[in-house]
């Protein structure tokens, strides 16, 4: 599973509707809360536990598929 695909399943719209630059508080849905599980659903698929410092400064998926590519995973 890739990461548009989690982040899509987590906020419940279509994988179509969201890229690299989709980010918080612009894309359908995402709030504080839903960043949370995004991040939580994202150590479940790829098997990585993020900082708290990773965590903030993840605001788009560009910003996540960076963290993870960092770690050696194919985003």
């Amino acid at each position: 599973m890739r990461v548009i695909e989690v982040v899509a399943a987590v906020l419940e719209v279509a994988p179509e509707e969201i890229d690299d630059s989709s980010a918080r508080g612009d894309a359908s849905g995402w709030t504080s809360l839903r960043h949370l599980q995004i991040i939580a659903a994202l150590e479940e698929v790829f098997g990585v536990e993020f900082t708290v410092d990773e965590m903030v400064s993840m605001k788009t998926v560009g910003a996540i598929r960076g963290a993870l590519q960092a770690r050696g995973k194919d985003a």
